[in-house]
């Protein structure tokens, strides 16, 4: 397809309204000093407004394109001390796959034996990530394919929302007033800019080669954290660029609930609250309890735990200061996890229940 063609294809108006909803919500979040406000403020605004049956649009190019920009950001979390500094992380990248299996089992039990939902949407919705691979096992599986994409959806969404507000209320931490990451960085220069802007371009070429789960997000996350740690650049993105990133992002986790009814969209959140519960209790159960084995800050593991997105848990621990590589390597580590056992899961529950039922 043309470029012009996608042009003219792109709802303009609808368009228009989602940047609209998405600045006045990020604005009045981001007015409160609120970590990472301008995308809870815009994810807010934008779920609600599609829960009142406002006609918006996020087209998928323009968030794909301010993701690959999330993870530029979050490669400049990386620094030339990483492979020293990793060596300390054993015992709690270890503790991933416990965590895991954990957390799916306590959410599969809730999800199914006191929700009710059938087996196989319970195992693929308690899975702590992983959005699209369990939507495309589910549907492989014979799932029902909206709730689990829903039920991922509001995971995301609250794990998102709940975490920057406890920081805010409970540990007095509060956004920087202006738009910087970072503080203490010089503005990127025009060479700064070129070597991010290569990161991003080859990374997202590289990871679609490769067929890289997540690509749009790690493989510019990959090349940005090489450049840094190789010393070749220490600059991060603009802060009104991040910004508008974060609008971009947070309205499109918005629009996830664009068309579907209000009543299914409410009592799944109603379902993910107690999900997410269950998967936040075993976080900080973990991350303080690791803390008092390994020395590392409990806040930090339990960032680095927390079931919600890579891009996300990084902006967060970036506004609070928090070491991104070690967030942003769990999350990637907690990534491929996901992709290895989903496979295994769905054979085993082939085993126990016999084959999908026909489409």
């Amino acid at each position: 397809m043309s470029a012009a063609a996608r042009l003219a294809g792109v709802p303009w108006r609808r368009l228009a309204l989602a940047l609209a909803i998405g600045v006045a919500g990020g604005a009045v979040f981001q007015w409160f000093r609120i970590p990472l406000g301008w995308m809870l403020g815009a994810m807010f605004l934008s779920t609600a407004a599609a829960l009142a049956g406002a006609r918006f649009a996020m087209p998928r190019p323009l968030n794909a394109s301010m993701i690959v920009v999330l993870g530029v950001l979050l490669g400049g979390g990386f620094a030339p001390d990483f492979f020293e500094r990793v060596q300390r992380w054993t015992t709690t990248v270890l503790g991933l796959l416990p965590y895991m299996l954990v957390v799916i089992v306590a959410c599969y039990l809730y999800l199914k034996r006191l929700i009710g939902y059938d087996s196989r949407t319970a195992l693929f919705s308690a899975y702590p990530g992983g959005f699209v691979e369990m939507v495309t096992i589910g549907r492989e599986m014979g799932a029902d394919v909206r709730t689990i994409a829903l039920i991922h959806s509001a995971r995301v969404l609250i794990t998102v929302f709940s975490l920057p507000i406890w920081f805010r209320v409970v540990e007095g931490v509060v956004a920087p007033p202006d738009l910087s990451f970072g503080a203490g960085r010089t503005a990127p220069t025009l060479e700064d800019l070129g070597v991010l802007a290569l990161c991003a371009a080859i990374g997202v070429v590289a990871a679609r080669a490769v067929r890289l789960p997540g690509g749009v997000l790690l493989g510019p996350l990959f090349l940005s954290a090489a450049a840094h740690m190789a010393g070749l650049t220490e600059a991060r993105p603009p802060g009104w660029l991040v910004a508008v990133a974060q609008v971009i992002v947070g309205t499109g986790i918005g629009a996830l609930f664009l068309g579907i009814p209000r009543r299914q969209v409410l009592s799944t959140f109603a379902v993910g609250v107690g999900m997410v519960a269950i998967m936040l209790s075993a976080t900080f159960l973990c991350g303080f309890g690791l803390a008092l084995l390994t020395g590392l800050p409990g806040p930090t593991i339990a960032l680095a735990y927390a079931p919600g997105g890579l891009s996300e848990m990084g902006l967060i621990a970036l506004v609070l200061g928090i070491d991104v590589a070690f967030v942003a390597t769990h999350h990637v580590v907690r990534m491929l996890l996901i992709v290895v056992t989903a496979p295994v899961a769905a054979r085993m529950m082939t085993r126990r229940h016999g084959p999908p039922p026909p489409p």
